[in-house]
């Protein structure tokens, strides 16, 4: 099977699949594999079928501390919008444009994902350009309009200075964006 494309040109990992025999002593495999696997920087391993490791933990004696794990930010409500918008912010740091603030609308982050996702929803920029759609974007992301003027201008100034640049480069090298 041909190697998939993967976004930014990275290769994929190696995969290994041990025999019964070269797995029956786990980490004596890890060190035959080492040099080849260490060039990447990671593997993948494949237990063989019916490769059952032991319980190795007492859990008599064992035990952690469960701490609470904030999945959002600011901008952000999922890890899918999360991993999104840092992709976002390296791609324009690699074009030498590092975003420094996020931007604002009615005092509020723009939450870029959320504007990629209404955009798409209602066929693209183009589109909405020509529907002119930008403030039932805006009413959509729980924007005032009366306190907001410029709504539509700045969502769309939004869209095309920051989220459109990567969806096109995302489009023409492969991969889809979260």
């Amino acid at each position: 099977m041909p190697p998939r494309k993967r976004m930014f040109g990275l290769p994929e990992a190696p995969t290994y699949y041990p025999t019964k025999e070269e797995f029956a002593d786990p980490l004596a495999y890890i060190q035959k594999i080492r040099p080849e696997a260490e060039a990447s920087g990671l593997c993948k391993i494949v237990p063989p079928e019916g490769w059952n490791p032991p319980f190795a933990l007492d859990t008599s004696k064992f035990r952690f501390r469960t701490r609470v794990q904030q999945l959002n930010s600011l901008e952000g409500k999922t890890r899918t919008n999360l991993n999104y918008l840092d992709q976002l912010y390296k791609f324009h740091a690699r074009q030498g444009n590092p975003l420094t603030k996020v931007p604002q609308l009615d005092h509020r982050p723009i939450d870029l994902f959320e504007l990629r996702h209404q955009v798409t929803m209602r066929g693209g920029f183009q589109k909405v350009n020509r529907e002119k759609r930008w403030a039932e974007i805006g009413r959509v992301m729980k924007y005032d309009r009366k306190s907001c003027t410029s709504m539509s201008t700045t969502l769309k100034a939004t869209y095309s200075n920051i989220v459109m640049p990567f969806e096109i480069y995302v489009a023409k090298h492969g991969g889809n964006p979260p």
